[in-house]
């Protein structure tokens, strides 16, 4: 299974980026507007193809808040495609926020995707 990673530090209060982040991922998961009609974007060329636009893939997200062992915050993840599931990747995951100071933290997020299309991912 293929695996993301991805950091970001975050000039914003750990509680700020949280209660944003939250509400973001629950506007998707519920389909509230303005992210009623939310999708994913890939540029073509990131699969190898010449440079010609954009793959959209409308999604469902599942996610649930959580706090870790160490007390951080914490969401889990499950993205799909709404549409023709099996021709695209499942993506099971985490995402979170480290607070590093009174006024910066760091997001992350990590998890591991399945490619139906062995040729793509």
């Amino acid at each position: 299974m293929p695996k993301v990673e991805y950091q970001r530090l975050v000039d914003v209060p750990s509680g700020k980026f949280e209660a944003a982040l939250e509400a973001v991922l629950r506007g998707i998961s519920g389909r509230i507007k303005p992210w009623d009609d939310f999708a994913l974007h890939l540029a073509i060329s990131d699969i190898g193809l010449p440079d010609v636009g954009y793959i959209t893939v409308p999604i469902k997200l599942n996610c649930a808040r959580e706090i870790d062992a160490s007390g951080q915050f914490q969401m889990t993840l499950h993205i799909e495609a709404q549409k023709n599931r099996a021709s695209f990747p499942l993506f099971d995951g985490h995402c979170g926020v480290s607070v590093l100071n009174a006024s910066r933290c760091n997001f992350w997020l990590g998890g591991g995707y399945t490619v139906p299309l062995k040729s793509f991912g």
